[in-house]
């Protein structure tokens, strides 16, 4: 008699059960700010993450005198690299009703302890700048 053993592959991560995971920071006439992180999140330990989108939406209300810009960001770090924008989108004050948009939907990995972080700027004095960011992510066990 003959056995055959098939060796058993890991599920693919589709095939796992996915938990899903939404960060988003949502705020209308924001004025005038420094670097500021909006959310941040950590993949937690003995886990993988698919970024399944990262959207970005910018609305400068009114025209102001002087340049500037408002941006935002969604950063990903994976260690050992330093922070990389996966996302960005920017507004000059100039223009009255000004907007920009980033829409990335291709999936990218994160591993565990990887980090993503939401950010905003805005370096002209205004209280008439909305900001839209928000990540749709998905989370399995690695």
């Amino acid at each position: 008699m003959k056995i055959l053993l098939t060796p058993q592959a890991r599920t693919l991560w589709h095939d796992r059960t996915i938990t899903p995971v939404n960060q988003s920071y949502d705020a209308g006439a924001v004025a005038s700010h420094t670097l500021t992180v909006r959310w941040t999140y950590t993949v937690p330990a003995s886990t993988k993450t698919f970024v399944q989108a990262a959207l970005i939406d910018i609305l400068n209300r009114s025209a102001v005198a002087g340049t500037g810009i408002s941006q935002a960001r969604i950063n990903a770090t994976t260690a050992p690299l330093a922070a990389l924008a996966i996302a960005r989108a920017a507004v000059a004050h100039a223009v009255a009703e000004n907007t920009n948009h980033s829409n990335v939907g291709s999936d990218i990995l994160l591993l565990a302890s990887d980090i993503l972080e939401a950010t905003t700027e805005q370096t002209v004095a205004t209280t008439q700048v909305n900001y839209f960011i928000t990540a749709k992510l998905a989370e399995f066990a690695a």
